[in-house]
C-alpha cells in the first residue's frame, strides 16, 4: 500500500548533528512556540499532574479517608479495570461521532466538575469514594485513548510554520513533559502529606490529614482536569480547519494556490 510513496534520501544529505542535545532542545523550544502546541502543553501537564496525584493518593484516600481494609481496596481498583473496559469503546465511537477536541472537552469537563461536586458534598462516604473513582477511570481512558492523536495533529501545524515534520521530537517532548510534571507531584504529595500531620503509624488518622488527602485526591485532580479541558476548549484545530490545512499543504506542495483555505490555517497557525 505504501509503495512508492517513499521518501529516499540521497546519499550525504543528512544533516550531521555536532550537539544532539542542542539540537533537541532546539527542536522542543521551536514547537512550544506553535498556537496549538502551547495549548495541548497545558492540556497535557494538567491531566498529568491530575493523574499522578490520583494513582498516588488514592490508597491514602481508601484506607485513611474511607477506611476500608486491604481486601475491600483491592476490589475498588478491580471496579477500575471494569470501568476501562466498558468504556473503552464508548470514547472511541464518542470520538467518531463527534470528534477528538469535543469528546475531550465533554469528558474531562464533566469529569471535572462532577468530582468538584463529590468534594463539596461528602468526600468521605463510600460511595462518593467510588463513584469519583468511576468518573475518574472515564477521564483517564479518554486521554490515553484520544491524546496522542490530538498532539500529531500538531505535525501539519510543524510544518506549514517551520517546513519540517517532527512526529518524533513531538511525541517525545509529550513523554519529557507528562515524566517531568508525575515527578514533580509525587515529590510535592509526598512534602505535604507529612506537613498535614499523617502519621504511618496511627490506625486513624488527624482530620487535617484526612481534608488533606481528599484535597489532593479529589479536589485539585477534578481542578486540573478543568484546566485541561478549557485548553482543549480553545484549541483552534477542528475537523474542518485540520482538513484546510492539510489541503494547504498538498497544493503548497504541489506549487498551486491555497488562499481560499487561508482563513482556516490562520486560525490554526496564528
Amino acid at each position: 500500500m505504501t509503495e512508492g510513496k517513499g521518501v529516499v534520501i540521497e546519499k550525504g544529505s543528512i544533516e550531521r548533528k555536532s550537539n544532539i542535545f542542542f539540537s533537541i532542545f532546539k527542536n522542543y523550544f521551536e514547537l512550544a512556540r506553535l498556537k496549538p502546541m502551547r495549548l495541548l502543553i497545558v492540556y497535557k501537564a494538567c491531566f498529568g499532574s491530575a493523574m499522578a496525584l490520583f494513582d498516588v493518593g488514592m490508597i491514602f484516600y481508601l484506607t485513611c479517608s474511607l477506611g476500608l481494609s486491604n481486601t475491600n481496596s483491592a476490589l475498588i481498583y478491580a471496579l477500575q479495570i471494569v470501568v476501562f473496559l466498558l468504556f473503552t469503546p464508548v470514547v472511541k465511537r464518542m470520538a467518531l461521532s463527534m470528534g477528538k477536541a469535543k469528546q475531550q472537552l465533554y469528558a474531562l469537563g464533566a469529569g471535572g466538575i462532577l468530582g468538584v461536586i463529590i468534594f463539596l458534598v461528602k468526600p468521605s462516604h463510600i460511595v462518593s469514594g467510588v463513584l469519583y473513582m468511576c468518573i475518574f477511570a472515564i477521564v483517564q481512558t479518554s486521554f490515553w485513548q484520544l491524546s496522542g492523536s490530538i498532539f500529531y495533529d500538531c505535525v501539519e501545524v510543524d510544518e506549514w510554520v517551520n517546513g519540517k515534520r517532527r512526529e518524533g521530537d513531538i511525541m517525545s517532548m509529550v513523554s519529557v513533559l507528562g515524566t517531568l510534571v508525575t515527578a514533580l507531584m509525587v515529590q510535592v504529595f509526598g512534602i505535604l502529606l507529612e506537613m498535614s500531620g499523617y502519621d504511618a503509624s496511627a490506625a486513624v488518622q488527624s482530620d487535617s490529614a484526612v481534608l488533606f488527602l481528599n484535597i489532593c485526591y479529589i479536589l485539585l485532580p477534578s481542578v486540573l482536569t478543568i484546566i485541561a479541558a478549557v485548553s482543549v476548549k480553545l484549541l483552534p484545530i477542528n475537523k474542518k480547519t485540520f482538513e484546510s490545512l492539510q489541503m494547504g499543504l498538498e497544493r503548497r506542495r504541489n506549487g498551486e494556490s491555497y488562499d481560499e483555505y487561508m482563513d482556516d490555517i490562520k486560525k490554526i497557525c496564528g
